[in-house]
């Protein structure tokens, strides 16, 4: 399944139940990152207005991906997660 996928999910997981540590800074950002997402496709912005949305989109992506593969409370929050369940591998 694609990287995006698996990012995807473990924010939406931490929307419904975050612990209290790192796990709340993966949440807010990735907040933040479904927020431009849905501003770049629901408005009609200007060539610059939409290239400036979607760098800002792909640093907060890559702020999770990094997140997603090195911080400890995202590893051990995976642990917990079932990705079979929704066909992540």
């Amino acid at each position: 399944m694609r990287e995006m996928d698996k990012v995807d999910y473990v924010g939406m997981n931490l929307m419904i139940k975050c612990p209290d540590n790192d796990c709340a800074i993966y949440r807010n950002t990735y907040k933040m990152y479904k927020g431009i997402c849905q501003d770049i496709s629901g408005c009609l912005l200007s060539s610059y207005g939409e290239y400036v949305l979607k760098r800002e989109a792909e640093k907060l992506y890559a702020e999770l991906r990094k997140m997603y593969y090195t911080n400890h409370a995202i590893q051990e929050y995976k642990k917990g997660l079932n990705f079979e369940h929704c066909g992540i591998d």
